[in-house]
């Protein structure tokens, strides 16, 4: 087994998942698109010229058998995955010698046929993620291993880069230019990165230039009062804004049902829709869409993925910040 299909999302296939006989993982390799034009008389015209053309969109597989070590964990295990079904996330695949490769999928399918022979805690499982990246994005690390412990904890959703680059500058306010370099050893364009800007309300507009493709991102947004932070990922495509001069510590934090509970020791500020961001519980810290308030210092906001049964736990720590998505 060269490689199998090992996180998805922050859920660990592996550990719900096994082989059975026949079983298989299928990274795929995407069939390079190709666009030719008949010339007149003879002959053809390559469209995409002297460089690489790009792959299509292809299916990446994993026919496996669903696990539990009872018959409970195996229903547990089941809402899991089908919990992912229609996401867009991180797809990670572990090779034998211990490295990662990762990329962005969404999971289309999850096949699961209740044969007359399954019994107890397995099920037979086909899992089907349909992905358009160009490629894999490999894991650098330090060090011959990435085990912690026992090997049972796991660093964020597995598709954590320890040892990636992290740049740090001062711009000055008002107009001030800065030209960043990112070296990548010449082999590949920086796609997935991360842009955060953490500034004070002098700051209310940001121009970035990609000099290399002649791309320009514009961020503007001159009614913002207050310190605040700007996150761009360019691999999830997506950008906010964490209101740090409007942060509330919070009182209490728990799990109630299929929502998470917030109380704060001053009034929140939030309205009923909001977007929020939880900070130094670590346990539930996180974005959270679309809250519900309750009254000036308690809000719920919808679980975004199934919690362990261990995970429900009461803390007393953390900041809530209102978030601009």
């Amino acid at each position: 087994m060269a490689y199998r299909i090992y996180q998805f999302d922050g859920l660990t296939i592996t550990d719900i998942t096994k082989l059975h006989e026949g079983g298989s993982n299928d990274i795929g390799s995407g069939d390079a698109l190709t666009s030719f034009a008949q010339l007149p008389g003879r002959g053809f015209f390559d469209n995409y010229g002297a460089g690489d053309s790009p792959q299509g969109i292809r299916p990446i597989t994993r026919n496996c058998v669903l696990w539990g070590d009872t018959e409970a964990e195996l229903i547990t295990n089941l809402k899991a995955i089908r919990g992912k079904i229609g996401r867009r996330g991180r797809l990670t695949v572990q090779f034998d010698d211990g490295s990662l490769w990762r990329q962005w999928a969404r999971l289309q399918k999850v096949h699961t046929p209740r044969p007359q022979e399954a019994k107890g805690n397995f099920l037979p499982c086909n899992l089907t993620w349909v992905s358009a990246a160009q490629m894999w994005y490999g894991i650098v690390q330090s060090g011959d291993t990435w085990s912690v412990g026992d090997d049972s904890f796991y660093l964020g959703d597995g598709a954590v880069s320890l040892g990636m680059n992290d740049y740090t500058y001062a711009l000055a306010p008002g107009t001030d230019t800065l030209t960043a370099t990112l070296p990548n050893n010449g082999n590949t364009f920086v796609r997935n990165m991360s842009i955060t800007l953490q500034t004070d309300s002098l700051c209310n507009s940001l121009t970035l230039h990609e000099s290399n493709r002649g791309q320009t991102l514009i961020w503007t947004n001159p009614a913002l009062t207050g310190a605040f932070t700007l996150t761009i990922d360019t691999g999830s495509k997506s950008c906010h804004v964490r209101m740090d001069s409007e942060g509330v510590a919070i009182g209490t934090i728990q799990i109630r049902g299929a929502s998470i509970l917030v109380s704060t020791g001053a009034v929140h500020g939030l309205a009923t829709g909001d977007s929020a961001e939880i900070t130094g519980t670590t346990l539930y810290d996180g974005v959270y869409h679309d809250i519900t308030v309750i009254n000036t210092s308690l809000f719920s906001a919808s679980l975004p993925s199934l919690f362990p049964d261990d995970a429900y736990e009461l803390l007393t720590i953390g900041t809530v910040y209102p978030l601009v998505d």
